[in-house]
């Protein structure tokens, strides 16, 4: 019991033969290296274990990220999320965006780096995915992630650079979305300005008609009365009289015709332009 409790594993008593002795020794030795074994397998599981945590933590920042960015609506905050995703690896880093006809730059630690910016625009031209020393550049259309404190080990440099796949193309699926509603808005505005001319113009045009109809049908009231006033001179019979002002009330009635009609069109031209415009406030 001694022995037991002073760690031994076997114990054998006086006399013994060479070959008992020597069957204990290998049981010892076997029961050794068992133990040994057992200990990798397990120190291997808890490193495993631990580097999936880890991988989970890590996926979990990234989906983060892909949540920030469904509500960014400028370049700026863009970048601040790509920084603040990339900070949480321990990673420092650059973004170059092409914004429309040029190129904007943001640095990790707000610290301008000239050299780098034109390295991050020749990048642009190259491979989607750049490996230089202790930086790795990804690229996407319309933007470039530049890291320049790659960790120790292939392994984590691997899932580094899985990582920044899915950040440049997150990034550069809201860019395009960002792009599209800036477009968007533009046309809404031409649109809108377009359309508030054409109502201005259409008031005009109306407003002209009403002048006309207006001025038109003084000068037909002052030709009908001096007609009548004429009619008298021409020593003409009441039949005669009868159908010659028929004529000339038929005539009017033609002319304000025309008017009503025209009326009518500008009508249904400004009932077009409100309509427009309701849905284009919408």
């Amino acid at each position: 019991m001694a022995g037991y409790e002073a760690g031994g594993d076997d114990y054998i008593t006086k006399p013994f033969s060479e070959e008992i002795l020597q069957k204990k020794i290998q049981i010892v030795l076997a029961s050794q290296r068992r133990k040994q074994e057992l200990e990798r397998l397990s120190d291997r599981a808890v490193e495993a274990l631990m580097n999936n945590m880890s991988a989970t933590d890590e996926l979990g920042m990234v989906v983060e990220f892909l949540h920030r960015c469904r509500t960014v609506s400028s370049l700026d905050d863009l970048a601040r999320n790509v920084f603040d995703c990339l900070r949480e690896f321990e990673l420092d880093s650059s973004l170059l965006i092409q914004d429309q006809t040029e190129n904007r730059v943001w640095f990790s630690d707000d610290i301008e780096r000239p050299m780098e910016s034109q390295i991050l625009t020749s990048l642009r031209v190259q491979d989607r995915v750049v490996r230089f020393g202790t930086r790795l550049a990804v690229s996407s259309d319309h933007a470039t992630i530049l890291v320049r404190n790659l960790p120790c080990g292939e392994d984590k440099i691997e899932r580094v650079q899985q990582y920044l796949a899915i950040l440049i193309e997150a990034l550069e699926s809201r860019i395009n979305t960002m792009h599209s509603a800036m477009l968007l808005e533009q046309r809404g505005q031409l649109l809108a300005r377009v359309l508030q001319t054409t109502q201005d113009n259409l008031s005009s045009i109306n407003d002209l008609h009403q002048q006309q109809a207006t001025r038109s049908g003084e000068i037909i009231s002052a030709l009908e009365s001096d007609i009548k006033r004429s009619i008298t001179k021409l020593n003409l019979t009441k039949q005669q009289e009868t159908g010659l002002m028929g004529v000339v009330t038929a005539t009017v009635a033609q002319i304000e015709s025309v008017y009503t009609d025209k009326t009518k069109i500008d009508e249904k031209l400004l009932a077009v332009i409100d309509d427009l415009s309701g849905a284009l406030q919408e």
